[in-house]
C-alpha cells in the first residue's frame, strides 16, 4: 500500500526528523542525506520513519531523546485515570476511551501536542458500526501499545478487561521510537492480572516484518488484536497478512491525510477494523 498522500506524508517525515536538529546545521545536513538515500531506494514509509529515528538518536547521542517527555506524560495521564470509573463502563465505552486517549504524538504538520493532550473528548467514529463485536466474541486479546501517557489509560483498561475474564497480552516496542512506550517502561506500570508482556525486538512496530518471533506469535494466537495509533495503523496496512480481519485500530485522525481520506475532522477519534479501514484507505 502506498502512503495515503505521498507528498504530505513525505513532508511529515522530513519535518519531524529535522525539527529537533534545527539548531545544528551539520546534523540537519546529515539527516537530509540519510532521508534522500532512503527515498531513492524506495523504502516504505514506516521503515523510513523507524530507521530515520534511530539515525536521529545516533546524531543526538541519545538512545531515547524523549525519555523525560514520556515520563511527564505518564504522570499527567495518571491524574486523568484516577477520575475514571472503568469498572462501570460497557465494553464499547472502554474501547472508545482508549481511542480518545490517543492525543499524544510528536509534532507534525498541522498538529502539535498541547492542550488536547490528556483529554478524552470527541465522538468516536466506528468503521464499520458494530466493530466492537470483534472484542465481545474474543477470549484472548493482544494489545499493541503506542504513546506514553495514553498507555497509562490503555494499561488501566487492559487490567479491567483482564478482571472481566479476558486473557490479555501486551506488546510494546523493544527500543525507543518517538513518544512510544518501551517494554522497559511498560513493565514498571503494567497491571498484575494480564497474561504477559512481549517486545517487538527493536524500534519497529509489532506489525513490521522485522518484529520479534514472540511478538508475531502473540498477534497470531490472539482472537483479537487491539492496536493503538497512526504508526501501528500504517504498519498494519502495509503488512496486513491475516491480521487485518481481526485487528481493531484505535486512534485519532491527527494528520491531514488520515482525516481527509476518512472525511473526518482533524483529531476525530476512530475505532476501525483493520480490513474495513484497508478497503477505505487503499487507493
Amino acid at each position: 500500500m502506498i502512503p495515503l498522500d505521498p507528498v504530505r506524508c513525505t513532508f511529515c517525515l522530513v519535518y519531524s526528523r529535522l525539527k529537533p536538529l534545527m539548531d545544528r546545521p551539520d546534523l540537519s545536513t546529515r539527516m537530509l542525506a540519510f532521508l534522500e538515500e532512503a527515498m531513492e531506494r524506495g523504502d516504505p514509509l514506516p521503515k523510513m520513519f523507524e530507521e530515520s529515528y534511530e539515525y536521529q538518536s545516533l546524531l543526538l547521542g541519545q538512545p531515547d531523546p524523549l525519555r523525560r517527555v514520556k515520563k511527564l506524560l505518564n504522570q499527567k495521564f495518571s491524574y486523568l485515570i484516577s477520575g475514571l470509573r472503568l469498572e462501570v463502563m460497557s465494553l464499547k465505552s472502554l474501547l472508545e476511551t482508549m481511542a480518545k486517549a490517543n492525543t499524544v504524538d510528536i509534532d507534525m504538520p498541522g498538529y502539535s501536542p498541547g492542550r488536547d493532550v490528556g483529554t478524552l473528548g470527541g465522538t468516536v467514529h466506528w468503521i464499520p458500526n458494530g466493530a466492537h463485536s470483534l472484542v465481545e466474541e474474543a477470549e484472548t486479546l493482544a494489545l499493541v501499545l503506542d504513546n506514553a501517557g495514553e498507555a497509562v489509560v490503555d494499561l488501566a483498561v487492559a487490567g479491567e478487561l483482564a478482571r472481566r475474564g479476558y486473557r490479555v497480552w501486551l506488546v510494546a516496542r523493544g527500543e525507543a521510537f518517538e513518544t512510544d512506550v518501551t517494554v522497559e517502561e511498560v513493565r514498571e506500570m503494567m497491571p498484575g492480572n494480564v497474561e504477559g508482556l512481549v517486545s517487538t525486538g527493536g524500534r519497529h512496530s509489532a506489525f513490521s516484518p522485522k518484529a520479534s518471533r514472540e511478538a508475531r506469535s502473540v498477534l497470531e494466537r490472539a482472537d483479537v488484536v487491539i492496536a493503538k495509533g497512526i504508526a501501528n495503523m500504517e504498519a498494519l496496512l502495509n503488512h496486513p497478512g491475516n491480521l487485518a480481519r481481526k485487528t481493531l485500530l484505535l486512534l485519532r485522525a491527527k494528520c491531514g491525510p488520515v482525516a481527509d481520506s476518512l472525511d473526518l475532522e482533524r483529531l476525530a477519534p476512530i475505532a476501525a477494523r483493520g480490513d474495513a479501514l484497508l478497503k477505505r484507505l487503499d487507493p
